[in-house]
């Protein structure tokens, strides 16, 4: 199978990402590995490189070029593994700040679970493949008080994130993820985290929650479909609500078109072809500019309304992308245009941030 390429009139940095990310996640790279096109060469990597770099991808980066001695050599190649190295070193540097955080939330008695992140990163062959940011923890919306006074003795360093209202809609779901959840060893620490349909699901949701601009989140859903066990459960993956359902499908089916994601003998794999025309577009738009800066949440720091035009300008440079304006504004993934939900989340967000400046 040929992976799918944009279209002629994108850049061409979003295909080069997706050529040097295809079957990056896999142990053994040369094992059912689905290429796109000629061999990667050395000025792939250098026109991808700060894109790759800037969006955490260079360990997995340098994990698809290692074994080629050309690619590892060049430049770009030595880049990505200086990448790798960094990030096992913060890999360290994140399981000592588990470490702590963990048990204060245990002495507290709050019933937490971990996500993404570090769970994640477990599902790679190497440390150092994929980079860790905050801690990402749920627990019970009454609970988020409690446990923010528990972790404010932690030393400063470690940043942890307990709000995650769109992976883990209310409390009913946090209760349906922390029944099933399952303890690792972390040293002397048990942790808990989601089951393996639980985790995809929460990996989908968060991707499309920030419009899947990082090439690395797509790497993550790749890894964990094709990781899954024999034992998964597609129908618990997926939950009851159908439009999340679809929406994680197609998530799953993306993985497949851009990075050659084995999706055989799953649902994706008929959803695969019903992919909606926007979709892979609006992840190859988002890819040509993979910085966090390029994808604030909010129309921060706007004028004077006094100056129509400037306001127009700056509202204009944060307009809304497909992707998080269909997730926020619970539109299905299906083949109609996208431009309502982009222009109803624009003005619902607008008038959040005009509400909050009112405040001050």
């Amino acid at each position: 199978m040929r992976l799918t390429q944009p279209p002629a009139s994108e850049p061409s940095l979003s295909s080069t990402i997706a050529r040097v990310l295809a079957g990056s996640w896999r142990a053994d790279l040369g094992s059912g590995l689905v290429r796109s096109g000629a061999p990667l060469a050395v000025a792939d990597l250098e026109r991808a490189a700060r894109a790759l770099l800037a969006s955490g991808a260079g360990g997995l980066a340098w994990w698809r070029v290692h074994d080629t001695p050309a690619l590892a050599d060049s430049a770009a190649g030595q880049r990505f593994a200086e990448a790798f190295r960094l990030q096992r070193l913060g890999a360290a540097v994140h399981e000592s700040e588990l470490l702590k955080v963990l048990p204060a939330l245990e002495d507290a008695a709050i019933d937490y679970v971990l996500i993404k992140g570090w769970e994640a990163a477990r599902l790679y062959p190497e440390r150092g493949m994929r980079p860790y940011g905050d801690i990402d923890i749920c627990v019970l919306r009454a609970d988020r008080p409690r446990a923010r006074a528990a972790l404010a003795h932690i030393p400063e360093g470690a940043q942890v994130d307990l709000t995650h209202d769109i992976e883990v809609a209310d409390d009913e779901e946090f209760r349906r993820l922390a029944s099933s959840a399952r303890l690792v060893s972390l040293g002397k620490v048990e942790v808990r985290v989601p089951s393996p349909e639980d985790h995809l699901r929460v990996m989908a949701l968060h991707l499309l929650k920030h419009g899947a601009w990082r090439p690395l989140w797509l790497c993550d859903v790749a890894a964990a479909v094709e990781g899954r066990g024999a034992s998964f459960d597609w129908a618990r993956c997926l939950g009851s609500d159908p439009r999340e359902a679809d929406q994680v499908l197609a998530t799953v089916a993306l993985a497949h078109v851009v990075l050659g994601a084995d999706v055989r003998g799953t649902p994706a794999q008929e959803r695969a072809s019903r992919m909606p025309h926007w979709f892979p577009r609006a992840l190859w738009r988002a890819w040509c500019s993979p910085w966090p800066i390029a994808h604030g949440p909010e129309p921060v720091a706007l004028p004077s309304v006094r100056h129509p035009l400037a306001v127009l300008r700056r509202l204009g440079s944060r307009w809304p992308d497909p992707i998080t304006a269909s997730i926020q504004m619970g539109m299905p993934f299906d083949d109609r245009p996208r431009l309502g939900a982009q222009l109803r989340y624009q003005v619902r967000r607008t008038g959040r941030y005009l509400r909050t400046q009112s405040e001050r």
